[in-house]
């Protein structure tokens, strides 16, 4: 029984020591496969950051090392907070328009509307303009055709004032004209026969008397023939006197038929010519009165128009200046402000008011009731002055009495100075009685009181009266003009705090783009000293480091969906695209675009400080990576082997586990 139970207890030895040698094969496989996967992993990351020594010198020399990525991150979240800033500043200077526009949102509607009535009247001005000029021009065009109009009424029988008389006129003138026309086409067609009549007649005229010389010269030479022949007693002195008495008479045949029918046929053709000048003339003036007086109905016509236009267009114009002047009236009284012609009315009616309270002051003052006056008060305040300074004296009197010290003494010597001056100032001014009775009998005297256009007896207390009433109504009139002034120079004031808030919100937008592009500027140095950078095809498709085009972890300047982006980020703020750039018009729309601004402004911070911790963590990792590309790689040669070890552990620990089962 006991070799039994010391079999037992061996087997049972056995039993554990197996377990123990299997636990530890287990523990040894286990660590093993880690090891074996860390070495696997650490060559992975080997090969693929660094194929070749060559790569890895051409990648080390296009980035940078941590320090100077370190720095460039720096520059970015210096930058980003930049842009916070900025972003702010635009914020609060919209807070700031929208504030300024609150105050008084009438002030926009009163300046258009003052606007539109500014250039009602302007238009108004110059159509007036335009239709004086026009009826100028009418009156001068309807004085030149005037005469053309009355001939044509006196000749067809229609009144020369009738509306249509200019139209009738230029019917009748149009008739004449085809008249005229007419009759000189008749003279142009008869005149030519006429012409060749007279150069006929002249022809004949100058044959004949051609030949009236030549008888005339005949004659003269059988005269001079038949005188010598007479004188020598020739036989033929009788002949050559018959023969010259029969010239001469041939001369005086043919003299006379020249003067008479051949100079009276010549006479009548140059008449008939002449008729036909004389026609050709008159319708030539004809022609040229027509001509004339349908250019002056014609330009008389169109100035009618132009004046009829003119006309229509000043009352056009005229209640445009009314509906304007309305709706600047309607907006000037919503926000309690005197237009142009209110502030003279008020400012007539206080300098009207001052004028007549200093006239009845200056006429108040002549009769000497500011002296009688001014005299009672001396003397109140003179007696009033005394009284205390006795009961000063008898007070420091009491005092010195009791306690005769030098600064008692002198307390009572400086009252009884006081005393004196005092007691030296009542006697110039009198006793209050006297003054009060000296006022008394001044406004009891009657004075003469210019009202106006005439003269009023009245006593000097009714015009002490008058001149408090015109104080009264002077005060009153000035205290309205002086608040109408501060009205409108507080909404002077709104306008230029608006005016200016808006300069200060371009300002702020203007700043923040700068910050925007600047953040911009530093990202880009950041990228361009990551690894990568330097490659065309890593910086389009490396999904773990950072990318300019497509990176979904890192910080992205164009299309980045954690990161903050300076140009078309959805949730960035478009202060200086939309509301921030509108200006505000009315209390509602500013509240609007206060409360997107705000929104925007904190949706571009919130991105902002997400995109600059993403930024500083990929700059991280890419120093990280950018360092361990210079480290010597370790564990890369022992790989296979740490794996067969770890293989063979495994192996053997798993035996004795199954021999123990066995057991």
């Amino acid at each position: 029984m006991e070799n039994r139970n010391n079999a037992l207890h061996y087997k049972m030895y056995k039993s554990g020591k197996s377990i123990v040698y299997a636990g530890l094969a287990t523990t040894a496989a286990v660590a093993g496969l880690a090891l074996a996967n860390a070495n696997n992993t650490a060559s992975a990351a080997t090969v693929n950051d660094q194929p070749t020594v060559e790569v890895a010198n051409t990648s080390a020399a296009k980035t940078g090392n941590s320090d100077q990525i370190q720095s460039a991150t720096a520059a970015v979240s210096a930058a980003s907070d930049n842009v916070v800033k900025a972003q702010q500043a635009v914020s609060d200077a919209q807070a700031a328009v929208n504030s300024a526009n609150n105050l008084n949102s009438d002030v926009a509607a009163v300046n258009k509307a003052q606007t539109a009535y500014s250039d009602a009247l302007a238009k108004r001005a110059a159509a007036n303009k335009n239709s004086v000029d026009a009826q100028s021009d009418f009156d001068q065009a309807s004085a030149n055709a005037e005469g053309a109009i009355t001939t044509a009424a006196n000749a067809q029988g229609f009144a020369a004032n009738d509306q249509k008389a200019a139209n009738k006129a230029v019917a009748y003138w149009n008739a004449i004209s085809a008249e005229t026309t007419s009759a000189q086409a008749s003279v142009a067609a008869a005149k030519p026969q006429y012409d060749q009549k007279v150069s006929d007649a002249q022809e004949n005229y100058n044959v004949q008397s051609a030949y009236v010389a030549d008888l005339a010269t005949q004659t003269n030479n059988l005269k001079s023939a038949a005188s010598t022949a007479a004188a020598n007693n020739a036989s033929d002195a009788d002949r050559l006197a018959t023969a010259a008495a029969n010239m001469e008479k041939k001369f005086n045949s043919a003299a006379y038929a020249l003067n008479t029918d051949y100079a009276y046929k010549l006479n009548s053709a140059k008449a008939d010519v002449q008729y036909f000048k004389n026609l050709e003339e008159k319708n030539t003036n004809t022609m040229n009165a027509v001509k004339d007086a349908l250019t002056k109905i014609s330009a008389f016509l169109t100035a009618k128009a132009a004046n009829e236009n003119a006309y229509q267009a000043s009352v056009a114009a005229q209640a445009v200046v009314s509906q304007t002047e309305k709706a600047y009236l309607a907006a000037m009284d919503a926000h309690n402000l005197p237009n142009d012609k209110q502030l003279e009315k008020i400012e007539t009616q206080a300098a009207t008011d001052a004028n007549w309270a200093k006239s009845y002051q200056h006429q108040l003052d002549a009769t000497g009731y500011s002296a009688a006056s001014d005299a009672v008060v001396n003397a109140t305040s003179a007696q009033a002055a005394l009284t205390s300074a006795n009961a000063a004296v008898s007070e420091a009197q009491a005092n010195y009495n009791a306690n005769k010290t030098s600064a008692n003494g002198a307390a009572l010597a400086s009252a009884q100075a006081v005393q004196a001056s005092a007691e030296a100032d009542a006697l110039v001014y009198g006793t209050v009685k006297d003054a009060q009775d000296n006022l008394k009998n001044v406004l009891k005297q009657t004075v003469s009181v210019n009202e106006g256009t005439q003269t009023v007896q009245m006593p000097v207390s009714d015009l002490v009266a008058i001149v408090n009433q015109w104080n009264t109504k002077s005060a009153a009139s000035t205290k309205k003009l002086n608040d109408v002034k501060a009205n409108l120079a507080a909404v002077k004031d709104v306008q230029a705090a608006v005016d200016a808030a808006n300069a200060k919100l371009a300002t702020a937008n203007a700043n923040l783009t700068s910050a925007k592009q600047a953040y911009q500027d530093a990202l880009d140095a950041l990228n361009a000293l990551k690894p990568g950078s330097g490659s065309d095809s890593s910086a389009s498709s490396d999904s773990q480091g950072s990318s300019a085009s497509s990176d979904s972890q890192g910080s992205s300047a164009s299309s980045d969906s954690q990161g903050s982006n300076a140009s078309s980020d959805s949730n960035a703020s478009n202060a200086t695209t939309s509301d921030a750039a509108k200006p505000a018009g009315s209390a509602n729309g500013g509240s609007q675009q206060a409360a997107a601004a705000t929104l925007s402004g904190n949706k571009a911070a919130a991105v902002a400080f997400a995109a600059k911790g993403n930024v500083a963590a990929s700059a991280s990792r890419e120093a990280s990576q950018s360092d361990s590309k210079a480290l010597p790689q370790t564990g890369n040669e022992n790989t296979a082997a740490v794996v067969a070890l770890g293989a063979v552990s495994a192996m053997f620990g798993l035996g004795l586990a199954a021999k123990k089962r066995e057991f």
